[in-house]
């Protein structure tokens, strides 16, 4: 299995963080290995890896019914403090919705969040607050603090990117 990961993580390295027909086929390599997602979670702590083990988390998320382990759910939320790139913290924010918060991973998750809602990145302030509204779903003794932090937010971005987002994310919390 050793033999598979390094031929994974050289393939990962090779990708030109831009080509999506390149990681596709990447992705279709190592889906069906039995290692694929450890391997994943492993290469989120990597830094010249990070991008495309998101992206590839993302995508298999989306492509599938995956159900992430409580040790998975617990890994992937671990691996966010860890993401240097905008593009990695973007597409692990963008899984989010895919993955159940285990109640572990709330105060460091929380942490991360409210850090990304201050991001130069339009996309990963927006996105940090959809987060922000996952974890208020997930920790209702959070809802208030979000809900202060969406109205805000929502003054300040009438509209664009983050304004679309901000509403989908109000929507999570009636």
């Amino acid at each position: 299995m050793a033999h598979a990961s390094s031929d994974f993580a050289a393939m990962l390295r090779q990708w030109d963080q831009k080509s999506k027909p390149q990681i596709v086929e990447i992705y279709q390599a190592f889906k069906d290995t039995d290692e694929f997602l450890a391997d994943l979670l492993d290469f989120c702590g990597v830094a010249d890896l990070q991008g495309g083990a998101t992206w590839l988390i993302k995508h298999h998320c989306e492509q599938t019914d995956l159900v992430f382990s409580p040790a998975e759910q617990c890994r992937f939320y671990e691996t966010f403090e860890r993401l240097a790139s905008w593009d990695a913290q973007l597409h692990a924010l963008q899984t989010m919705q895919h993955v159940p918060i285990p109640k572990a991973s709330g105060p460091a998750l929380k942490t991360f969040l409210f850090t990304g809602i201050t991001q130069q990145n339009k996309l990963v302030r927006a996105w940090s607050y959809y987060g922000l509204a996952l974890l208020a779903r997930r920790f209702p003794e959070d809802k208030p603090e979000v809900l202060a932090a969406l109205d805000e937010a929502t003054l300040q971005n009438p509209s664009g990117a983050i304004a679309v987002r901000l509403r989908k994310a109000r929507a999570l919390l009636p």
